[in-house]
């Protein structure tokens, strides 16, 4: 079954379509972490598609697709499990 966010092992996982979005990606997980948040970048190199459905068959509630349009701005495109679509997060 899937665990409440608050309970889940991992909350948020960042999926980084770019190598350039790497280092972006190590700030926020440090950022999300000083917040008690439980999260991890996937640095697999997989095709984005294959990205989402690892995170969704692991049972991840939040998912963030970062390229070069998240790093220029700063903001994530969150994801989730429940909800689908992507929502402007800064």
């Amino acid at each position: 079954g899937d665990f409440p966010y608050w309970l889940a092992p991992v909350q948020l996982r960042l999926l980084p379509v770019v190598t350039e979005a790497e280092d972006f990606c190590a700030e926020v997980v440090a950022k999300a972490k000083a917040r008690s948040i439980r999260a991890e970048v996937d640095v697999s190199g997989e095709r984005l598609g294959k990205l989402i459905r690892n995170a969704e068959m692991q049972r991840v509630p939040v998912m963030a697709v970062v390229g070069k349009k998240e790093v220029e701005s700063g903001k994530l495109a969150l994801r989730t499990r429940y909800g689908g679509g992507p929502r402007g997060v800064s």
